[in-house]
């Protein structure tokens, strides 16, 4: 059984940087199967070489280090750089995992373009987007009690 890597990174309401970590492979009947591995909180250091520590110890964890045939991370230099990114260090210890750029984020990116070029879809972001700030400072100033 080969694996692959998927890895996405957000900050939540309080600004904690998480890391999820899914697995994907095929099981013994041929289906194409997704595990959710865990969320870390990677808050306090973002750098390449601590995430991919992260990222050996649990495959090393799952014994399956030695399985990983691709790696997918969305595209910052920290994730993506040939050199010194993720997906480079995590190829110092698993030499057959390809890197290729999340498709997920690739279609974000074009249907985040698209809408931008319409001028009613951009007031609907600017109004959500105001909504996410306006409840985020209610939440950061503990308006709510109870």
């Amino acid at each position: 059984m080969y694996v692959s890597v998927l890895l996405d990174e957000t900050s939540d309401v309080s600004c904690y940087s998480q890391l999820s970590t899914v697995i994907r492979y095929v099981n013994s009947n041929g289906a194409v199967c997704e595990s959710f591995i865990r969320f870390s909180d990677v808050s306090k250091d973002h750098s390449a070489a601590a995430i991919s520590d992260l990222v050996v110890k649990e495959l090393k964890e799952f014994d399956c280090l030695n399985k990983l045939i691709a790696q997918t991370y969305d595209g910052p230099a920290v994730m993506s750089g040939e050199l010194n990114g993720v997906q480079a260090k995590v190829k110092e210890h698993a030499p057959d995992a390809v890197f290729i750029h999340c498709y997920a984020h690739r279609l974000n990116l074009v249907l985040s373009q698209a809408a931008s070029s319409n001028a009613k879809c951009n007031v609907f972001f600017f109004y959500l987007g105001w909504f996410v700030h306006f409840f985020y400072n209610i939440i950061k100033k503990n308006v709510f009690v109870g």
